[in-house]
């Protein structure tokens, strides 16, 4: 695009959260992500940040985005407030658990999840008032380690 630099991220800002999603390029997945973390992400409304999470999440969930890209994309959410914005990871974190529940791979993917990744929810979870009982439930495994 025109007067975009490499280093510059683009993202389309869409309030309607429907039945489609974004699938960026990796490079603009990448520079999303270090945006987020950079700490100036309350400039992405807050539904557009859960909107980038539910996408590059589920598109990676579908084999169509490394999961390690989308794994990165949730490195901001121990400084996030917004329960909007944890909403689509613990709907993912409880889905993928249930499935991997009393398997092998479950304890890779905690270990993955949240040792590698550094990724502390304590205290994000625990400020969030979650009734949803799905992400009760995904909030409680998270802390439960």
């Amino acid at each position: 695009m025109p007067g975009i630099r490499k280093q510059q991220h683009i993202f389309h800002e869409n309030l309607i959260i429907g039945m489609f999603m974004v699938n960026y390029d990796p490079q603009n997945w990448n520079l999303l992500s270090d945006y987020l973390q950079s700490g100036t992400s309350p400039e992405i409304p807050a539904l557009t940040r859960a909107k980038l999470l539910h996408d590059a999440w589920n598109i990676g969930y579908s084999g169509e985005l490394d999961m390690t890209t989308a794994l990165d994309l949730t490195l901001f959410l121990p400084h996030e407030k917004n329960s909007a914005v944890w909403s689509p990871f613990l709907n993912l974190v409880d889905h993928i658990h249930r499935l991997i529940s009393g398997t092998s791979v479950e304890p890779k993917f905690v270990h993955v999840l949240f040792t590698q990744r550094k990724l502390t929810v304590v205290d994000a979870v625990n400020e969030l008032n979650i009734e949803d009982s799905s992400l009760l439930r995904a909030a409680k495994f998270l802390i439960s380690d």
